[in-house]
């Protein structure tokens, strides 16, 4: 699975994510052929031009043309330039997400319905290049999915139409809320200004994860800021390349402790949980109140069987209330096999990570079986299946 992972630790603005796309092969003559679909008055050039930031060289892609009418636009213009973009429909929906999300902001910011919304510099056709070019990079890219870092949220004020704003800027944490991005804050260390604009908030909130990845990393690109202070090298990192992981299950845990139940009844609990489609069940031995013995009933569980799960457990137990909390499970993929031996046949569980298989494990009750039918210790039945299964996926 090819992802892409933005390394925010500076900051992040729209021309950055695309001038990182484009350094990482992204093709800029596509998505300036993408844009030549755009009406004669909005048409735009894209220039890319080789920097040097903090000693990092880095690409910078500037948009050139006709970008700002006199008094900004409204969301629904932006909305309706994206139709006239030679594109696929998938990119253009990917577009009007991100357009979207920046207009539910700025509503949020004035307190006014999403119509009335007047985008003033957010209404540039340069927020609807770097939105456009941000998916059609990706999707060129082969992305499947989009990582990235928290985004820094600086400190300061920086000059707007609305005159100096407090960083972040409020569009940047409506988003931060409406898509739950976390913020890293400043310290004492933190250079003062805007490091996270609205734009590229956006393109991440709406496209990116923010939970921790392992990439094995194919390319790197780096993406400029049109500013290069002295302090810092302004450039936002995007690493391509392949995860280590091969899924992800999004499940729920249920937990309770109940230290005044037959234990008797723990064993029933299980197979009725277990019945009702939960993942895993499990008992763990706790210490509770007044130093009373008890038990923590702990859930996996899919989302969608969450009710099921809490009207066995309140049926079934003497627990008056549980915890829930949400899980990401990855996981890598694995398939039963069967392997021939010197005892026997067996089955084998193999793991596979990348399309290659990583490790094997023999089945209990076939090996239970072998164990019994050739007189040889379970110890040794484990070793002779192992070995075999090894030699035939693993060699």
């Amino acid at each position: 699975m090819t992802i892409a992972y933005f390394d925010c630790q500076v900051g992040v603005s729209g021309d950055m994510i695309l001038g990182a796309l484009v350094d990482a092969g992204a093709p800029l003559p596509l998505m300036q052929d993408a844009l030549a679909g755009l009406p004669d008055e909005f048409q735009v050039r894209l220039k890319k031009e080789e920097v040097t930031r903090g000693g990092i060289r880095a690409s910078h892609v500037q948009v050139e043309g006709n970008l700002t009418p006199a008094h900004g636009r409204s969301f629904a213009d932006l909305l309706r330039l994206v139709d006239h973009v030679a594109t696929t429909s998938e990119n253009k929906e990917q577009a009007r997400r991100i357009l979207q999300s920046i207009g539910e902001a700025e509503a949020r910011v004035h307190r006014v319905s999403l119509e009335d919304v007047h985008l003033h510099e957010l209404g540039s056709l340069d927020t609807l290049v770097d939105v456009l070019g941000a998916v059609i990079g990706l999707s060129e890219l082969g992305i499947t999915k989009v990582y990235s870092a928290p985004l820094p949220a600086g400190h300061g004020t920086v000059r707007s139409e609305h005159g100096k704003l407090p960083v972040p800027v409020p569009a940047v944490l409506e988003l931060a809320k409406l898509y739950a991005v976390p913020l890293r804050t400043p310290t004492s260390a933190t250079v003062a200004g805007e490091l996270v604009t609205p734009t590229g908030a956006a393109i991440l909130a709406t496209l990116a994860s923010f939970e921790p990845v392992s990439i094995v990393p194919d390319r790197v690109g780096h993406g400029a800021g049109t500013r290069d202070p002295e302090s810092y090298p302004n450039v936002l990192t995007l690493w391509v390349g392949e995860s280590r992981i091969e899924d992800v299950d999004q499940l729920i845990l249920i937990e309770t402790n109940i230290d005044d139940m037959n234990p008797e009844i723990y064993s029933y609990v299980r197979e009725r949980l277990t019945s009702a489609g939960a993942r895993d069940v499990w008992m763990t031995a706790i210490q509770m109140k007044k130093d009373r013995p008890g038990v923590a009933v702990s859930i996996l569980a899919e989302p969608s069987d969450e009710k099921q799960m809490l009207e066995i457990l309140f049926h079934e137990t003497s627990t008056l209330g549980a915890r829930i909390q949400q899980i990401r499970r990855p996981r890598v993929d694995r398939e039963i096999v069967r392997v021939t031996t010197t005892l026997g046949e067996s089955r084998v569980k193999i793991k596979r990570a990348d399309g290659r298989v990583i490790s094997v494990a023999p089945e209990y009750d076939d090996c239970r079986q072998l164990a019994l039918d050739s007189g040889l210790s379970l110890q040794d039945v484990y070793r002779v299946v192992r070995r075999a299964a090894e030699d035939k996926w693993l060699s």
